[in-house]
């Protein structure tokens, strides 16, 4: 058998003196490792470490840095999507017994992530209308542990997510957190 099939790995070129104003580009879903102990460990690597493509290339993490350094935050973690990054929000701070309440106008996708995903965890979600700040009010009890509100392409009206941000600080008190989704 005559194989043509040739397999180049990507050389390591030298970078120095060369520095550029712009990150640069890295795209990759495998991240190449230098021997299997590197790769068995690579969990081991912290937040700041590399173990797969999806996780966060140096690309992902100078966007990170500087979303950080500009809303003076303490960390920022991208996500792929923006469903991705709701899931997220959800299971940073639900757990077993908890309550979400989620606006009736809610991305299809929430719906159907805290009807079927979150639920299995035994969460338990309930809708409210965003225009009525009281019947949100009067849903909220000792389980809840977290208000969704979003208000796609609506800015400042009732139920929006600058209304609902205006009546945070009750929440607050009672420990309660808020996400302000505004996709558009």
């Amino acid at each position: 058998m005559n194989d043509l099939t040739q397999c180049v790995v990507t050389p390591k070129v030298k970078t120095d003196g060369f520095e550029a104003l712009g990150a640069a580009v890295h795209r990759a879903s495998t991240i190449v490792f230098a021997d299997a102990a590197a790769y068995a460990t690579r969990g081991q690597r912290g937040p700041d470490g590399y173990s797969y493509g999806l996780y966060g290339t140096p690309t992902t993490r100078t966007l990170e840095q500087k979303i950080t350094q500009l809303e003076q935050g303490h960390r920022t973690l991208l996500a792929p999507s923006g469903q991705a990054a709701n899931a997220i929000a959800m299971l940073a701070v639900l757990n077993a017994g908890d309550k979400v309440l989620v606006a009736d106008t809610a991305y299809p996708p929430v719906r159907d992530f805290v009807n079927t995903d979150v639920a299995k965890f035994g969460v338990r979600a309930e809708y409210y209308d965003p225009t009525s700040p009281e019947g949100l009010e009067r849903r909220i009890d000792g389980n809840t542990k977290l208000v969704w509100c979003e208000s796609p392409g609506d800015h400042g009206s009732p139920g929006s997510a600058a209304d609902c941000r205006d009546r945070a600080s009750a929440r607050r008190a009672r420990r309660i957190r808020q996400h302000l989704g505004d996709p558009s």
